[in-house]
């Protein structure tokens, strides 16, 4: 379940970054569709980082995924 969800997010488009949390408090950035990796059963996510490190967890370990909103544009004001 946590596994097809993952991959959701990674196929939406425009895609929206979000935040992996994990039952032992760790918190996991997805920011490029390209950088997760989700396996075939969905039971494993790998997560690649900007500073070349590496995330691997098992999904039934993640406590929830936070889905950052869209970044909101100024409105442009009569002055």
């Amino acid at each position: 379940m946590v596994g097809e969800q993952m991959r959701e997010l990674k196929r939406a488009r425009p895609f929206r970054p979000f935040v992996v949390l994990l039952d032992d408090g760790r918190r996991i950035p997805v920011t490029n569709p390209e950088w997760i990796l989700v396996t075939d059963d969905g039971s494993r996510a790998a997560v690649f980082q900007k500073d070349d490190s590496l995330d691997m967890f098992q999904t039934r370990l993640v406590k929830e995924i936070k889905v950052r909103g869209p970044k909101r544009r100024e409105r442009a004001r009569n002055t």
